[in-house]
Formats: C-alpha cells, sequence, structure tokens
C-alpha cells in the first residue's frame, strides 16, 4: 500500500469523523441553542422540526450536487468544495443571531439558522460520498472492505465526541469548534493525490461522467439505487428523528408506560428479575447447543439471581422509592 493510499484512508476517515460530530451537533444542541434563541416549549419541537427540514434540503440537494462534481471534476475537488462549506456554516452558525441589527432586520435568528443549516447541509452531503469514492478506488478491489470500513468506524467516534464538546462548550463554541475542525482537516487534504480509476477515465473522452439522469434510464441502475436508499433509510430516522427530539420521544413514552401500569416496588423488582431468569435460561440453552455446557452452572447462575432477588425485596425503599408508582422510576 502506497503512502498516499494510507494518507488518503486516514484523511477520509478524519473527515467522516468531523462530517459526523458536524451532523449529529445539530440533534445535540437544537434545545439549548433554540432555548437561547427565545424558544421554549411546544415550538422547541415546531421550530426544530423547521431547522432540521432545512438541514435535510440542504443534504438532499447537495447529494446530487456533490456526486456531479465529484465525477465530472474530481473527488478531491468535491471533498475540498465540501468541507469548506460546511467549515464556515458550521462557524456562522455560532454567531446566529448576532450579526448585528441591520442582519436581524433583514432576517430573524431562527431564518438564519435555517439558512446556514440549509447550506451546512449541503456541505456535509459530500463529504461521506467523496471520502468513500477516493479510497475505494485507491485501495486493490480485495482490500476496499477494509479500508471504508476504519473510514466508516472512525467517523461514528465523531458522535461521541460531539456530546463531549458539548459538555465543555457552550452551543456557540460548539458549532465554531466544529467549523474550526473542519478547516484543519482541509490543511491535510493538500497532500492527497487524486484517485488513478478517476484520471483514467476523465482521459477517455466518450466515457459519460457527471449525469445524474443517468440514473433513470436503467431499470437495474434504478433498481439498486433505490435499495441503497433503502437500506438507509431506517438508520436515518434514527438518527434525525428518534436522537434529535429523543428528550421528547421519552417523555411522552413515559407518561404513555406511567398511566398503562400502576404497579408497586416488589412488582416492578419481580418483574425485572424474571426477565433476567428467562435471558438467564435462554442464554444457557444456547450456550448448550454450542457446547458440552454442565447444568450446574446454569442452576448456580439461577441461585444467584434468586438471593439477589430476595435481597432487593427485603431491603426497605428510600423515600422517592417509597413514593414512586410507575416502571419508569425503577428501584
Amino acid at each position: 500500500m502506497s503512502n498516499n493510499t494510507r494518507l488518503a484512508i486516514i484523511v477520509a476517515a478524519l473527515g467522516y469523523f468531523v462530517d459526523v460530530f458536524d451532523l449529529i451537533l445539530f440533534s445535540i444542541l437544537r434545545v439549548s441553542s433554540l432555548t437561547d434563541l427565545g424558544v421554549s416549549g411546544p415550538d422547541l419541537v415546531t421550530v426544530g422540526t423547521y431547522l432540521l427540514n432545512w438541514q435535510m434540503g440542504g443534504f438532499l440537494i447537495g447529494g446530487v450536487l456533490w456526486g456531479v462534481i465529484g465525477d465530472k471534476v474530481g473527488r478531491i475537488e468535491l471533498l475540498f468544495g465540501s468541507i469548506l462549506l460546511y467549515s464556515i456554516g458550521n462557524i456562522l452558525n455560532g454567531f446566529v443571531g448576532q450579526f448585528g441589527p441591520g442582519v436581524d432586520s433583514l432576517i430573524s435568528p431562527i431564518d438564519q439558522y435555517a439558512a446556514l443549516r440549509f447550506f451546512t447541509g449541503i456541505g456535509l452531503a459530500g463529504e461521506i460520498g467523496g471520502g468513500i469514492t477516493l479510497v475505494a478506488e485507491l485501495l486493490p478491489q480485495r482490500s476496499r472492505g477494509y479500508g471504508t470500513t476504519i473510514v466508516v468506524a472512525t467517523g461514528v467516534a465523531g458522535a461521541v465526541a460531539a456530546a463531549l464538546v458539548y459538555e465543555y462548550f457552550s452551543w456557540r463554541g460548539a458549532y465554531i469548534f466544529g467549523g474550526v475542525m473542519g478547516l484543519g482537516l482541509l490543511a491535510l487534504r493538500l497532500s492527497v493525490a487524486e484517485s488513478g480509476i478517476f484520471k483514467a477515465a476523465a482521459a477517455q473522452e466518450h466515457i459519460a461522467r457527471g449525469n445524474f439522469l443517468m440514473l433513470f434510464t436503467s431499470w437495474d441502475r434504478f433498481s439498486r439505487y433505490m435499495h441503497c436508499i433503502l437500506v438507509g433509510l431506517p438508520i436515518w430516522y434514527s438518527l434525525a428523528i428518534l436522537v434529535t427530539f429523543s428528550p421528547e420521544i421519552s417523555k411522552q413514552l413515559e407518561s404513555v408506560i406511567l398511566k398503562a401500569m400502576h404497579i408497586d416496588r416488589e412488582q416492578r423488582i419481580s418483574i425485572l428479575f424474571y426477565k433476567l431468569d428467562f435471558d438467564l435460561a435462554y442464554d444457557a440453552v444456547r450456550a448448550g447447543d454450542a457446547a458440552d455446557l454442565n447444568p450446574r452452572y446454569f442452576f448456580a447462575g439461577h441461585a444467584l439471581v434468586a438471593n439477589i432477588k430476595h435481597d432487593a425485596l427485603a431491603a426497605p425503599a428510600s423515600e422517592p422509592q417509597q413514593r414512586a408508582h410507575g416502571v419508569g422510576e425503577l428501584a
């Protein structure tokens, strides 16, 4: 593996790290940023959805735009353009509502926020596609899976980093931090060479490049394209909807569960340990199928669970536990 290929994998992995960091950042900062801008109550969901829709609109346009640019101009130019756009967008996001009276009189802070999420979304849409394409084209066929796995695994850590940054920065500082990371990554990209496969294709003028409509001229191609979208749909639903609006969703679920199940402390403990007993039995059966497991290990584990359950039921409940009436406040 050449040094250029190693560098491309590292830069693509760090690029996806920053991409996921910025992507998750809005979900983490939604409540605090909107509260600081004067939004409260049910409007946190309404305005948050409005901003998310603008960001998703940017994603949709950016996905097509950067795909065309990457095929026509090159993978490196795609990565330069996308990271520059979302880095600047994130830095400006940190100054929403602070651009001065002149700007605020023309466009409200919420609309400023929406516009910047839209342009940031356009930039974010190009990072993973461009990085994965570049790595896949630089690596031999037998090693492409390893390269893309490194990129994706590193990118997932960006979500963890976003949560940690929020612990130490204000919401404005977190956005600015994300933008500065992107600009720092931009400097690393200066040393990455273009894909040889792209260069070879660009040298052949008869090969059509960057034609978005080609997706719809072949049923086989269109079918594979739609299958890829459908595979990613539940993942993105979890990230964009369930994660972003998890505070409100959890409150609704807690309310429903508490209304449906009014059970006392002893019943809650019994339900918990019956579940643990069942899991232990199920795991023992599976292990017994896979290997010659001695049954005494299962019964020893069962006895341990029973003893812990007995101690938990015998222990006096604390004052908050005595007041609890729902499974959401399990002792």
